[in-house]
């Protein structure tokens, strides 16, 4: 729906209010003010000249104050189980011809070759992700719309992320989806101070997790854990692969002298949980802690966290 639509100039056109809604009629885009730059001519030329494929494109799309909402795709896998992505997706495939259409149509391909967002928020509704909001003051990537499915790509984003955790999360990187396919990405976050490297990949509802936290300082986490009890800096890698809420998890971290292993389970809502096997191999207990004794330990626990009132509890 386009509320109102400047005069077009030469280069285009700049419809102001503008608001999208899925299949099941719920809103999940809506925009300030659309610039789009296109050359009309040619599109008017294509559409009135016969190929056995239309394909439009669209030179640069500016959204401005722009609010996304992630809903829950109505779409069924053969299981009956929702598809798990986003139903914005939706509002932008494209439509099927009614069951009384006497001809078939030429199959249209929309790629839409620049895509900024300036000033955006979004939250999630979706039910495997926590209640999310997020604001990306800048973002840009392409879209391509065909008969075939959309593919949205995202070369450059700045993002702020609340409702994860404690303290709000920035994050700068890539994000790519395909319909039907793949969500994946990488990003470089900070949490307070703490920064993160991931890399991302969702499919058929599966979700995998990569990264690393190559310096976590003590000043640094307890920003999110104030009793924190390492006064050493470590580091972390770990991998995360599963179905949300439950996950499979695998973690190593790094000290000046050894290092620990952990694989088990990790329960991300409604609270987060961890029942881990943890295996040390000739760790020195004063890479963590000064004031612990010195040692050359290796051994194997079974660890237990699960998050308190005000911080985490553990069992060994």
């Amino acid at each position: 729906t386009i509320w109102k639509v400047e005069p077009p100039d030469e280069g285009g056109l700049t419809p102001l209010g503008v608001e999208g809604k899925d299949p099941a009629k719920r809103r999940v885009l809506l925009a300030r003010r659309l610039d789009i730059q296109v050359d009309l001519y040619g599109v008017v030329t294509r559409v009135a000249r016969f190929f056995d494929k239309l394909s439009l494109v669209i030179d640069r799309v500016t959204l401005e104050g722009c609010e996304i909402t992630l809903e829950d795709t109505a779409q069924k896998d053969e299981h009956g189980e929702s598809r798990g992505y986003p139903s914005l997706v939706d509002a932008f495939s494209m439509r099927t011809p009614s069951t009384d259409t006497t001809t078939e149509g030429r199959p249209v391909r929309v790629w839409l070759a620049d895509v900024r967002l300036e000033g955006t928020s979004a939250k999630s509704n979706m039910a495997d992700l926590p209640p999310l909001k997020t604001r990306a003051p800048h973002a840009r990537g392409s879209v391509l719309i065909t008969d075939k499915g959309v593919a949205i790509d995202v070369h450059r984003m700045s993002v702020f992320l609340a409702g994860l955790t404690k303290v709000e999360m920035a994050a700068e990187g890539t994000f790519h989806l395909r319909v039907p396919g793949p969500v994946y990405g990488d990003v470089e976050a900070r949490l307070g101070t703490l920064r993160l490297n991931e890399s991302f990949r969702i499919e058929k509802g599966v979700l995998d997790i990569r990264g690393a936290a190559p310096e976590m300082r003590p000043e640094d986490v307890r920003g999110l854990i104030p009793d924190w009890p390492l006064d050493h800096a470590i580091a972390i890698e770990h991998h995360l692969t599963g179905v949300a809420p439950r996950l499979t998890m695998s973690a190593t971290v790094h000290t000046e002298r050894g290092q620990a292993k952990a694989a088990g389970s990790l329960t991300i809502a409604p609270e987060i949980e961890a029942d881990l096997d943890v295996d040390v191999n000739e760790l020195d207990l004063t890479a963590l802690r000064s004031d612990w004794p010195q040692t050359k330990l290796s051994a194997r626990s079974a660890v237990e966290i699960w998050q308190g009132q005000d911080h985490p509890n553990f069992e060994v």
